[in-house]
């Protein structure tokens, strides 16, 4: 009986034993694993602590790398004025144009318009254009891309033989602020070999493609020379407009102001065949054309 009894015991206490092992691992593998999400939080931190440490601790080292990354770009924008003002735009963009010299206006207190094309693919209507500033003895500003040079060297020559502004417009076409500042450099001075190769002269003006821009790409291409030049009044003449050339006078008609830089696109036939119209209408409004080189 007392045996009996002994192994009973026994048995009771093996069994409770066994009970006890089989908690013990999951309370502690629960400890573990808030253990690890702990040390996850503290490895993040000396990381990041150790990161500014070395930022301080040698600037130069990791400056280059911080001024040449690339960034979300920032577009050209304006609130347009109904009553032939100066278009709005942000403070702080103010005060990057003005801090890196960039352009959007001219004179403001003056009746002068600045006219600008753009000059990425060429759709046939380029002589027209010229033709029609030719008669009409009207400078203006024509911005290429390195491709445009290649397949039109005689055009662009003609530009630079009847006074126009060359300006440049990047080999690719590429939104600035997406690449390095070495990129943009060889974009920029792409152009400039192509220049220099057909008509002796290299470009000082850029318009930054699709008007994208930071503080760091107008900083480091004000740095290689070359002014940046966006626009006052400008619409979606890229593509044919519904209203066709009618709608293309209207529009620039009603938003000239004093000062204006006009941005054209140099494919579209609307433009084309509005221009002798809206020189002549602008003219009529007294308003003088000049060149973006009077401006600085």
């Amino acid at each position: 009986m007392k045996k009996k009894l002994l192994i009973t015991l026994l048995v009771m206490l093996l069994i409770l034993s066994g009970c006890s092992n089989v908690n013990r691992p999951g309370k502690q593998a629960k400890g573990s694993e808030s253990k690890k999400i702990v040390q996850s939080g503290l490895n993040n931190e000396d990381k990041d602590s150790k990161e500014t440490v070395d930022k301080k601790s040698s600037p130069n080292k990791t400056a280059p790398s911080q001024k040449n990354m690339s960034e979300k770009p920032i577009g050209w924008g304006m609130v347009r004025d109904s009553e032939h003002k100066t278009p709005e735009i942000p403070k702080e963009t103010k005060e990057l144009i003005d801090k890196y010299g960039a352009i959007f206006t001219g004179d403001e207190s003056s009746k002068v318009i600045y006219f600008t094309f753009d000059e990425g693919y060429e759709n046939g209507y380029t002589p027209v254009i010229l033709d029609t500033l030719k008669e009409k003895n009207v400078k203006a500003a024509f911005f290429v891309t390195g491709s445009y040079i290649k397949q039109h060297p005689d055009y662009v020559k003609r530009m630079v033989r009847e006074g126009h502004i060359v300006g440049n417009h990047t080999m690719t076409h590429p939104s600035l602020p997406t690449i390095t500042n070495e990129k943009i450099k060889l974009e920029l001075e792409g152009v400039d070999e192509l220049m220099m190769k057909e008509t002796g002269k290299k470009t000082k003006y850029l318009r930054p493609p699709k008007g994208d821009y930071t503080k760091r790409t107008l900083k480091s291409t004000k740095e290689m020379g070359y002014t940046t030049v966006f626009w006052s009044l400008a619409f979606r003449d890229w593509q044919p407009l519904p209203g066709g050339s009618t709608e293309s006078y209207d529009t620039v008609m009603a938003n000239i102001h004093p000062g204006a830089v006009v941005l054209l696109h140099a494919e579209s036939k609307d433009d084309t065949e509005a221009l002798p119209k809206m020189i002549d209408a602008i003219r009529a409004q007294g308003y003088e054309f000049k060149s973006l080189d009077s401006i600085r």
